[in-house]
């Protein structure tokens, strides 16, 4: 079977996929982590943005400016808001302003499947992050991948749209796969996601390179230090001065 490009199909089902996520409550959390390392935001930037439900609800929170930007250009049509959008790359940002806050969430990070592409996104970060700005992004680690890929096999339809999701992750390779089979009008599609696993302190290691530090590592939705044994961790982190 021919594999699709990631999100070419599966965008038209996306809002059903995340159906189950509680997008204020999140932009909340975030929110809070914003209020903490005391940042008054004019400014913001959203990579991997997805259909921009999570800068809406930042938005309705806050009022602040947010640029969304994706890969996909399929997924960023499926917004139902009214924010300037952007397709393009996370390694390669076409922008030429500062921002106060660039924000990246639902563990789009991982998808950066080497330690050069996650350096090349941290230095686009840091070339148009304010000098008092911060980048939030959240990863998933191994244990989240350990203890959870079987709860995301199912399948299901919507919208007269047909799919079924394979999740799995090879403690070898450190990638996490998941695979969609999508039948809509007659037609079979399959996309196929990889999003690398890292060691948590190699983030660290790699925004060094970048020039850039985490002022904080938190347990994710908590304000609790993440440590290797964490499920999720989300990073702030700002310029070295």
């Amino acid at each position: 079977m021919k594999e699709t490009k990631p999100y070419k199909i599966l965008s038209e089902i996306y809002s059903h996929l995340m159906k189950d996520i509680n997008y204020n409550a999140w932009a909340e959390y975030l929110l809070d982590v914003i209020e903490t390392h005391s940042v008054m935001p004019q400014s913001a930037l959203e990579l991997a943005s997805g259909a921009g439900d999570l800068a809406k609800s930042l938005y309705e929170l806050t009022g602040m400016n947010i640029i969304l930007s994706d890969l996909s250009p399929e997924i960023l049509t499926r917004t139902k808001v009214n924010f300037p959008k952007i397709v393009c790359d996370m390694r390669n940002l076409p922008f030429r302003k500062k921002f106060d806050i660039v924000f990246s969430t639902f563990d789009s990070v991982n998808y950066l499947l080497t330690e050069d592409d996650l350096l090349k996104l941290f230095l686009e970060v840091k070339s148009i992050l304010s000098d008092e700005g911060i980048f939030l992004f959240d990863v998933s680690l191994e244990n989240n991948s350990l203890n959870n890929a079987e709860f995301f096999n199912y399948g299901g339809t919507v919208n007269n749209i047909s799919f079924e999701r394979k999740s799995y992750y090879n403690p070898q390779t450190k990638i996490h796969v998941n695979e969609f089979v999508i039948e809509q009008n007659g037609k079979t599609f399959y996309e196929k996601h990889r999003q690398k696993i890292y060691p948590l302190f190699d983030y660290f290691s790699v925004l060094e390179k970048a020039g850039l530090f985490a002022a904080a590592c938190y347990d994710a939705f908590t304000f609790d230090d993440a440590t290797p044994e964490s499920e999720r961790a989300q990073f702030v982190v700002r310029k070295m001065q």
